[in-house]
């Protein structure tokens, strides 16, 4: 479920659709984004919604296996998370990565990265720093156990995570999964928990999805982004019309971008 604040912020996330930090400027006077506020709004409030209903249903991926609801927020932080999406949706069952919409169409998903580095243009250690930044991505500190946990940069650890999966077997259930490098026996799987390990059609999809993200999730800007709450909110309790409610955040955050860019 999408509050209507939290789908506009996940859709400014992906990077940054409506502004232009290099050159200053911004469009969210445009007809895109007048369209996003349009659907945002569309959406149920976060008090019309019963948070504690998935937790306290006996099986909440049914709804997904029995096609009441198609689409699935999905975070890839390790290989089994896909395979566990794919036990929610029915294993025999394609997903398929959307994202969140774009200006163009295109797919939405995108890499949101766990730390960030960069080099000082004026540092006077530049030698260091690059030398540090190759540690980081050797084949040393990409590999091993802890790399498991996390989606590596680069294609060798990948293969190794690859490996390491497709010896894996899985036992799923609502609130995790227990693992073991052995088939699980029909006595160790537990009431409402689904079996499920990696073959190479899973390995396959799961990189095609890999290979299809463009873009990347940034980090948000407080300041820009209260800007938007504010007027957003105007809009949500019908203060403002969705045009209107364009106009005035175009205005601000020009401001705003000439002003701290």
């Amino acid at each position: 479920n999408m509050v209507p604040r939290s789908i506009i912020f996940a859709v400014l996330g992906v990077e940054n659709q409506f502004i232009d930090y290099e050159n200053k400027t911004c469009n969210f006077d445009s007809p895109e984004f007048i369209e996003l506020l349009e659907y945002a709004k569309s959406l149920p409030k976060e008090s019309e919604i019963d948070w504690n209903a998935e937790y306290e249903s006996p099986d909440p991926n049914a709804v997904y296996r029995n096609d009441e609801v198609m689409i699935k927020e999905a975070t890839f932080r390790e290989m089994n998370n896909y395979l566990s999406d794919k036990v929610a949706f029915g294993l025999n069952d394609d997903i398929i990565a959307i994202g969140y919409p774009t200006k163009d169409g295109s797919n939405g998903s995108a890499v949101v990265m766990q730390d960030a580095f960069a080099i000082s243009a004026d540092s006077e250690y530049k030698d260091t720093a690059w030398e540090f930044l190759k540690s980081v991505v050797s084949e040393e500190a990409q590999s091993g156990e802890n790399s498991r946990w996390s989606m590596p940069v680069t294609t060798y650890a990948l293969e190794n995570n690859i490996k390491s999966e497709m010896e894996t077997y899985y036992s799923f259930r609502n609130n995790g999964w227990s693992a073991k490098s052995s088939p699980f026996e029909e006595s160790e799987i537990g009431p409402g928990e689904t079996p499920a390990n990696f073959t190479q059609k899973e390995v396959d999809e799961f990189v095609s999805i890999l290979d299809s993200i463009t873009l990347e999730a940034g980090a948000s800007d407080q300041d820009l982004m209260n800007i938007i709450v504010e007027e957003t909110d105007a809009y949500f309790n019908d203060a403002k019309s969705a045009q209107e409610t364009a106009e005035i955040i175009q205005g601000r955050i020009s401001i705003y971008l000439s002003e701290n860019s």
